[in-house]
């Protein structure tokens, strides 16, 4: 709920600074990130969080999310992200 509270603030004032060229994310955002998906936020609470585009994050985890057949060794890892 603080992070959607947090993203209106921003719209608001006018400093939601989605970037406009595309940039890695970094260990740090990713780490959040991962932090974010264990807590259970919406892919969009994220983005508004890391001041990211939500397609941004959706890409990340397509890319960085592992499947394997035990459960223990699926989902995302923020330390095996490239």
């Amino acid at each position: 709920m603080r992070l959607l509270i947090n993203c209106a603030l921003l719209e608001l004032t006018g400093e939601s600074r989605l970037c406009q060229k595309y940039h890695h994310l970094t260990l740090n955002e990713r780490r959040t990130l991962y932090k974010l998906l264990e807590a259970v936020h919406s892919k969009e609470e994220i983005a508004c969080h890391l001041r990211r585009h939500r397609s941004t994050i959706y890409r990340e985890l397509q890319r960085n999310t592992h499947h394997h057949e035990e459960a223990v060794y699926q989902g995302y890892f923020h330390v095996l992200a490239k």
